[in-house]
């Protein structure tokens, strides 16, 4: 397992709660996480044990659900 690197973390929160005071949408729809599991489940680059993306670490529970989130290989 590669330890999540926390400016990740810290970045992708910080997005959020901008996200958020700005009003914009913080998540996706059911369909557009659908359709991201789906992108993340083919690559190969997922741990699948951990559903963790082993190119930026981050933990795809969460980063598939956030609407201020990307892809680092720009699948999504």
């Amino acid at each position: 397992m590669k330890v999540p690197n926390p400016f990740y973390a810290l970045a992708a929160i910080y997005r959020a709660v901008k996200a958020l005071f700005r009003k914009k949408d913080v998540f996706v729809s059911q369909e557009e996480s659908d359709r991201r599991w789906e992108i993340c489940n083919s690559c190969p680059e997922q741990d699948k044990d951990l559903k963790q993306c082993k190119v930026c670490t981050c933990f795809l529970s969460l980063k598939n659900e956030l609407a201020t989130e990307k892809c680092p290989l720009k699948k999504w």
